[in-house]
C-alpha cells in the first residue's frame, strides 16, 4: 500500500484547511503586492523630479518626468548606458559623485550637465541611492532639471555686475 492510503480523514480534513489557510495568505500577499505596485507607479508618475533606474549603470526604468526633461522615451532609454546622456564633459566627475553618494561618502546632491535628444544643454542636480530592483542590485536616482534656476542666477550675476560698473562710473 502507498502512504497516502494510511492518511485518515481527520489528516486530510487538517490538511485541506492548512492549504486553505495557505491559499488566503497569498490572495493577501497578491493583494498587497498589487497595492504595492499601484501606489509606486503613481509616485514614480506624479513626482515633479525624474526617477530612473540602473541595473550594471543601464537604464532599467524613467518616469514620466525624465522622459520630459530629457526628451527621450523611455524604449529609446532602456538598456542605454546612463552616462551616454551626460555632457561628456562631466561624465568622470558625476561617476565619481555617485560612486561616492553610493558608498555614504556623500549626502548633498551634485549638479552636471546633459545633453537633451534634440541637442540642447540642461542643467541638472542629481542624487542616487543603492536598491534592489526585480531582485537585482540596482541604483535608484532623482534627476531634477534646474535649468531655468542656473539661468536665472547667471542673469543675476550680469546685473550684479553691470549695477557695480554703473557705480565705480558715478
Amino acid at each position: 500500500m502507498k502512504k497516502d492510503e494510511y492518511r485518515t480523514k481527520a489528516d486530510l480534513i487538517g490538511e485541506l484547511k492548512n492549504l486553505r489557510g495557505e491559499v488566503a495568505r497569498l490572495r493577501e500577499t497578491e493583494a498587497g503586492l498589487r497595492d504595492a505596485g499601484a501606489l509606486y507607479r503613481t509616485l514614480a508618475e506624479s513626482s515633479p523630479v525624474g526617477v530612473f533606474f540602473l541595473v550594471k549603470g543601464r537604464f532599467r526604468f524613467v518616469n514620466t518626468r525624465f522622459e520630459e526633461s530629457t526628451g527621450y522615451r523611455a524604449e529609446e532609454l532602456i538598456g542605454q548606458d546612463s552616462l551616454a546622456i551626460v555632457h561628456p564633459e562631466d561624465r568622470e566627475r558625476v561617476r565619481r559623485k555617485a560612486v561616492d553618494m553610493l558608498k555614504g561618502c556623500r549626502t548633498t546632491p551634485y549638479e552636471f550637465r546633459t545633453i537633451t535628444k534634440d541637442g540642447g544643454i540642461r542643467w541638472i542636480l542629481g542624487t542616487v541611492a543603492s536598491v534592489s530592483f526585480h531582485g537585482e542590485h540596482a541604483v535608484h536616482g532623482n534627476y531634477m532639471d534646474i535649468s531655468e534656476q542656473k539661468e536665472t542666477r547667471r542673469k543675476l550675476e550680469e546685473l550684479e555686475t553691470l549695477e557695480a560698473s554703473i557705480l565705480d562710473a558715478l
